[in-house]
């Protein structure tokens, strides 16, 4: 049912590609902006205790919030690096760009 209200997506359309490259461009801009700017002093803010200062508690050890934040964001990275590719040919083979 709903692959009947779908219509087919033509290629090497310039409208289709310069609307991917326009999504590409804003969601990029998007996630720069708040993984750099925004949510480091939000998380450093957020994770400060008044006791304990930068320090907090990961799995029973200490650390300080923000190594914390970079190791996150970097083993983050690391997965989208190793799954992003599988997960694009997925989309390409089933046609499905959008919705994956």
């Amino acid at each position: 049912m709903i692959k009947e209200n779908l219509k087919e997506i033509k290629k090497n359309d310039p409208k289709v590609i310069r609307g991917w490259v326009m999504y590409d461009w804003a969601n990029s801009v998007y996630q720069l902006t708040i993984a750099s700017a925004v949510f480091p002093i939000f998380y450093n803010q957020a994770t400060k205790a008044a006791y304990h200062g930068p320090t907090v508690s990961f799995f029973g050890h200490p650390a300080i919030n923000t190594v914390l934040y970079s190791w996150a964001i970097a083993a983050a990275y690391l997965i989208v690096g190793l799954f992003s590719p599988i997960f694009s040919s997925i989309a390409d083979y089933t046609g499905r760009r959008k919705h994956l």
